[in-house]
């Protein structure tokens, strides 16, 4: 019953003070990652929210008081009682008028004061929401038209759609009508206006107005943050476009004048559209609201785009904060025809997307929403009723599409053309495939039978006929247009197929001649028996057989010649025979039993095949045994020289001038292995076979790496390189010095480009260990600049690699293996089969001793069970629970089962605190029990956050907190102001825990703060609207958000969950938070 009368005992205080001082509230913030979705305001717009504030709320208690007074008030007529004036000011409502506004929005301004004089001015903040509860919501006000001056704050924060300003009204007021939901402002003619002071309409819905020529001053931001007409920006037209405009534009609006533009009419005729715009988050609908716009059509144009009213639903400002940065996209829409606008889809060119042909892209950061409006100005367009249109232009719209189909189909014909005298002329080149590798034949043929399907496809009479068909069944202008496109884009592409294929031949054909580049040549002779002309041969051989056989110049007339050319199908079958098969066997006819190689005499010409059998002998028998190693030293070489990225001796911190002999040798090294490649295997001379051994790098027979001369050349090729910082620690072996680790980064100075890139890695974290470091001695450590210790990897996550945009990169080490005492980044570029360019430099884990720092402890509270205690980043954590009733364990780190009383979880770099949730948590039983054990004991938290002697000061708007800690006194500067939202302050969680005696850490994984005083542990999840202390859990008054990567809370949700007391300090005394309205201060004692 103690804890359960301390509970009630704090929730009336909370109660107490937040329906009488909603807007004082307080936050506990931690610094975390940036977060693009972050919502902040400009904190000159907080100034003026919280004035007479006390008084506000005095009023609303008398009205509460006087309820009864009023029952039988007509809520539907307003009074000249109704409100308070000062002479000819109005300066608010009365008690009636206060009771009247929470029934009737729509507020009529009398003419005249009681006295009978006529109201000028409205006075200031005199319905502005800020001012007191009964202000927010007005819908509507009527304006008498006697007025004018409209002063500060008049109408602020309220739900005003449209205002006509009477024709009597010189000056509107600065906050005047801030954020009031304003999409339509009408000056009445003849108006006399002169100033609209700074702020006055901002953060409204205001695209385009109307507005008088005797105005001359706008003022600073008077505009600011409304959707606008054009680029974002609201327009402004004059009333009277035969007279001067005297104030110009400026970032927040546009001035037209009257010799450009015209106001917009008043009886235009507007289609409205709408869509629904649908943010997910992994298939989950995330946000979703519908936009709504409205258009003017002139001619078959748009003339005109605005937003007609699109709403946002409760705490939406994520929703139109992308909606508004879409609004850009309205102005590009002008004078597009309503044709274009529905056979096009906006593009985002930032992730590779062509750029449409209307050039309308989404913009930027607001892809959704800019797709969303797209959809809903076509389903305005699709209610613009269609023109009728005559009938000879119907005909001459069909005419000109026909025309244009059949000049591409032209176009279309002369490629087909084109592809089949390619076809030809590969088809040719096969007809004797001797020679030629089977899979460059295969690969040619697969391209001859796409291209044959192409010729068949393109029978362009019938596509012109067919086309000419469909244009002539078409009854309108729109489906002419469109299906003249849709054809003409599937000719487009079509022709884009035939290119291709056309490249892919000639490459593919290109292919078969280089297949005998280097094959080896030999020319054998031999007169043909009976006729005795003489055949010549050129015979090609690889690997000692044979690839190609061709006529080398044969003279041979008349039927010898028919005879010979009918013979010369017996080239084809000696491919793939080696020297021994062709001198071992002979040629036999048909009638005798066959050779071994299945080579028989052509018939009809006997006497030629035997001749060329002959000269096929004497050919080969030139061929000399080719040493083996040559070959395979060929095979292994052509495969490195292949590999090797000579575009990389060129880029950026690679192609330097201190790399400028280096880069010669190694080019000249490939030109030396490219002549050796190309001269005949039996040509090769022993020292040529030595050198083309030990050029390239490569897995030799026994598994191992064998480096060759170019790796040892590109050894000598230094990656531009360097780690920045003081070198101060001094080498044992070499006496050199090396910079150290600081914070746990390196930072690095490269020209080298894209070390980030995943794919594409090129930057590498070695480590070396004591003993390795130890192990050396100076003269067997030291062969170089650097000495040589045995190293390992750091494993790829234990590291981040960020860049800076200047040419140099952090390296963040969030893990480094516990006996490393030297770290090495290295950058790798590679270069060609396992050859890298590199170059890199060692860094000393710490300055004074080459000894590795401990890594530092973490405390890990368990309350309800087992398994507290000290441990290190990356240790295994097992946790039990100590009680049956066990339900779940609650915590601010992720564990393996959170459901099993028995778990584990992997240690973070931060202190850890974990409940055990029990089933019969709520029940009296319990509750009596579990207040006589000590953990629960330890998990009451009421009263254990003061006795600390600690007080902090704070103001609204100000940066600046001053801490006396047991008379030590010092001013801090926030990241991010106080401010007050929703009627409640928001302070940053990092410098509230300081005020209070907490620390605070944050989980980035399961983006959770947690902070404590070594008595309490709190738990906020930010994505979340609870609070978890000592395992209770409170529902906040307001979720967490983040502003300028700070964490905000409201203080009576803390104060709520620690059980704080609080006051104000005309009136209270000895509370733990008072506010002081007029200095907008809070002061924290504890």
């Amino acid at each position: 019953m103690k804890h359960f009368s301390k509970k009630i005992c704090v929730g009336l205080s909370l109660f107490m003070f937040i329906s009488y001082f909603g807007p004082v509230s307080n936050v506990f913030a931690e610094e975390i990652e940036n977060n693009s979705d972050n919502f902040t305001e400009n904190a000159e717009d907080k100034l003026f929210e919280n004035r007479e504030l006390n008084s506000a709320y005095a009023d609303e208690k008398k009205i509460d008081e006087s309820y009864e007074t009023y029952e039988n008030v007509d809520f539907s007529i307003w009074k000249v009682d109704d409100f308070e004036y000062e002479g000819t000011t109005l300066t608010g409502l009365s008690d009636s008028g206060r009771l009247k506004i929470r029934k009737n929005k729509n507020l009529i301004l009398p003419n005249a004061n009681p006295d009978g004089q006529s109201i000028t001015k409205i006075g200031y903040m005199a319905f502005g929401a800020k001012k007191a509860k009964y202000g927010k919501g007005i819908k509507s006000v009527t304006f008498p038209n006697t007025i004018e001056i409209i002063d500060e704050d008049a109408f602020s924060f309220n739900d005003i759609k449209e205002i006509k300003i009477p024709a009597s009204v010189r000056i509107i007021g600065k906050y005047s009508f801030y954020d009031c939901e304003l999409s339509k402002i009408i000056f009445e003619e003849n108006s006399i206006l002169e100033s609209i002071e700074k702020k006055a309409f901002k953060h409204n819905r205001l695209s385009d107005i109307n507005i008088p020529n005797t105005l001359k001053e706008i003022g600073e931001e008077a505009f600011e943050d409304n959707p606008g007409s054009s680029g974002g920006k609201v327009i402004l037209y004059p009333m009277d476009i035969t007279k001067p405009v005297l104030v110009s534009s400026n970032e927040n609006y546009i001035v037209k004048s009257g010799n450009s533009s015209e106001p917009i009419p008043n009886d235009t005729e507007w289609y409205r559209g709408s869509a629904e715009c649908v943010r997910t988050d992994e298939g989950k609908v995330k946000r979703s609201y519908i936009v709504k716009v409205r258009i003017s059509v002139k001619d078959g144009k748009i003339s005109i785009v605005e937003d007609d009213g699109t709403e946002f639903i409760g705490k939406a400002y994520k929703n139109e904060k992308y909606y508004k940065g879409a609004l850009p996209i309205f102005d590009r829409y002008r004078d597009k025809s309503i044709e274009q606008i529905l056979n096009f889809e906006l593009t985002n060119p930032r992730y590779g997307e062509a750029q449409n042909e209307l050039g309308i892209d989404v913009v930027s950061g607001s892809t959704v929403s800019s797709k969303t409006i797209h959809n809903a100005i076509r389903n305005a367009i699709g209610k613009v009723p269609a023109p009728s249109v005559p009938q000879d232009d119907i005909n001459s719209v069909r005419e000109t599409a026909i025309n244009e189909i059949n000049e591409s189909v032209e176009q279309l014909k002369s490629i087909v053309e084109e592809l089949k005298n390619l076809v030809g002329d590969s088809k040719s080149k096969i007809q004797n495939e001797i020679g030629y590798t089977k899979d460059s034949v295969d690969n040619l043929k697969i391209e001859l039978k796409k291209a044959e399907n192409h010729i068949n496809l393109c029978d362009c009479d019938k596509i012109k006929s067919d086309t000419k068909n469909e244009i002539d069944a078409l009854k309108t202008i729109e489906l002419i247009n469109e299906k003249k496109k849709q054809i003409l884009s599937e000719i487009s592409s079509l022709k884009s197929e035939i290119e291709k294929n056309k490249i892919d031949l000639e490459n593919a054909v290109s292919n078969l001649q280089q297949n005998f580049e280097n094959d080896d040549l030999y020319e054998g002779e031999a007169k043909c028996p009976r006729f005795k002309y003489l055949i010549k041969l050129k015979v090609r051989v690889r690997d000692g057989k044979v690839t190609l056989v061709e006529d080398n110049g044969t003279n041979v007339k008349g039927q010898n010649l028919k005879r010979y050319n009918r013979s010369k199908s017996l080239f084809k079958l000696y491919k793939d025979k080696n020297k021994d098969q062709i001198l071992n066997f002979e040629l036999t006819k048909k009638s005798e039993p066959k050779n071994e190689l299945g080579i028989d005499v052509v018939s009809g010409a006997t006497y030629s095949s035997r001749g060329i059998h002959e000269a096929m002998r004497d050919a080969v028998g030139k061929i000399v045994e080719i040493n083996p190693e040559i070959i395979l030293a060929k095979e292994i070489l052509r495969g490195y020289v292949d590999s090797i990225k000579e575009s990389v001796l060129k880029e950026e911190g690679i192609g330097t001038d201190n790399n400028k002999v280096a880069i010669e040798a190694f080019n000249e090294h490939i030109e030396l292995a490219r002549n050796l490649l190309a001269k005949e295997n039996k040509d090769i001379t022993p020292e040529e076979l030595d050198k083309m051994q030990k050029m390239p790098t490569f897995i030799n027979s026994e598994g191992k790496k064998q480096k060759g001369s170019f790796a040892k050349l590109a050894k000598e090729i230094k990656a531009d390189f360097e780690v920045l910082g003081e070198r101060s620690y001094q080498n044992k072996d070499n006496e050199k010095f090396y910079t150290v680790v600081k914070n746990g980064e390196i930072i690095i100075k490269t020209a080298v480009r894209d070390l980030e890139q995943s794919g594409n890695r090129k930057l590498y974290l070695n480590y070396i260990t004591e003993t390795q470091y130890n192990s050396k001695g100076k003269s067997d450590a030291v062969s170089g600049a650097t000495p040589k210790y045995e190293k390992q990897e750091v494993p790829l996550e234990n590291y981040t690699l960020k860049n800076n945009n200047n040419g140099t990169y952090t390296i963040k080490i969030d893990k480094i293996p516990s006996d490393a005492v030297i770290l090495k980044p290295i950058i790798k570029v590679e270069l060609a089969n396992m050859t890298s360019i590199e170059n890199g430099d060692m860094v000393y884990i710490k300055s004074n001793d080459p000894m590795p720092e401990p890594l530092k402890e973490y405390r890990v509270n368990v309350i309800g069970g087992t398994g507290s205690g000290q441990y290190k980043k990356g240790d295994k954590v097992e946790i039990s629970a100590i009680d049956h009733r066990f339900s779940c364990w609650d915590s601010n780190v992720k564990l393996d089962n959170k459901y099993n009383s028995s778990t584990f979880f992997i240690m973070p770099e931060y202190d850890v605190s974990i409940y055990a949730i029990l089933n019969e948590r709520d029940t009296k039983e319990y509750k009596d029990k579990t207040e006589r054990t000590n953990y629960k004991n330890d998990a009451t938290i009421i009263n254990n956050v003061q006795n600390k002697n600690i007080t902090s000061i704070l103001k609204i708007g100000s940066k600046e907190m001053t801490i006396n800690n047991n008379g030590t006194i010092k001013t801090i500067t926030m990241d991010v102001a106080p401010y007050i939202k929703n009627d409640r302050t928001m302070l940053s969680l990092r410098y509230v825990a300081e005020a209070l005696g907490y620390t605070v850490t944050w989980n980035k994984d399961t983006r959770t703060a947690s902070f404590t005083d070594g008595k309490n542990i709190c738990l906020i999840q930010i994505d979340g609207n609870e609070m978890v202390v000592n395992g209770e859990k409170f529902i906040l008054d307001n979720k967490p958000e983040i502003v300028s990567g700070r964490i905000m809370l409201p203080i009576a949700s803390i104060a709520r969950a620690l059980g704080l007391s609080e006051g104000i300090e005309a009136i209270d005394t000895n509370k733990n938070i008072m506010w002081n309205g007029e200095e907008r201060k809070i002061t924290i004692s504890i």
